[in-house]
């Protein structure tokens, strides 16, 4: 014979109620993280401005390719204006400023010396044959001359005269070819001829 159940039908339907809430309170838990746990972690991480600043840098870049473009078509504008003018100046003129040349040449004396005389010629030139003096047996026929005549106060002038030739880097070589002391406007003085090879 079994026992009546005196439990009161109140308690027993609270903890079935409850018996049923724990099983299903874990589940609906679970869906609730797993369902708001992408979305906190999607809040809670920085933005990604990795994109942006390669596009903002990708943009900087074509606009410098773009303005050296630009650099490069106005100088090479300009560079063929040059070429033009420099031709147009060559077909004019044939030769070089040998004025300009001379002036520079004749800045280089000074103080005791004084240029008294010039001429440029090939080597195969009687004048320069005979200014060359001892050197014309050892240069080309065909190569350029420019010879100085000058006055110095002494021989120890000359050297320096020399030097500052040669510094102008528009000659080969610059050799002194011919040199004797001379009474000139009452005093010893002396004369000089000077080679200068042009380049």
């Amino acid at each position: 014979m079994t026992m009546p159940d005196l439990t009161p039908a109140k308690f027993t339907k609270r903890v079935q109620t409850q018996a049923a809430v724990r099983r299903w309170l874990f589940p609906v838990v679970l869906c609730t993280v797993l369902g708001v746990a992408p979305i906190v972690l999607e809040h809670t991480q920085p933005a990604d401005t990795h994109g942006q600043l390669a596009e903002e840098r990708v943009q900087q870049a074509n606009a410098r390719t773009e303005k050296t473009k630009s650099q490069i078509t106005s100088e090479q504008a300009t560079l063929g204006q040059r070429q033009r003018e420099l031709q147009a100046e060559q077909h004019l003129t044939e030769r070089p400023d040998w004025s300009g040349v001379l002036s520079l040449v004749a800045r280089q004396f000074g103080g005791e010396l004084m240029m008294t005389g010039c001429q440029l010629a090939a080597a195969n030139d009687s004048r320069v044959r005979t200014s060359l003096g001892t050197l014309r047996g050892d240069v080309p026929d065909d190569s350029v001359w420019l010879i100085l005549s000058g006055v110095a106060g002494s021989n120890s002038d000359v050297p320096g005269l020399i030097m500052r030739l040669e510094g102008l880097d528009l000659f080969d070589r610059v050799v002194m070819t011919a040199s004797q002391r001379e009474t000139i406007a009452g005093g010893s003085r002396t004369t000089f001829t000077l080679a200068c090879r042009v380049q």
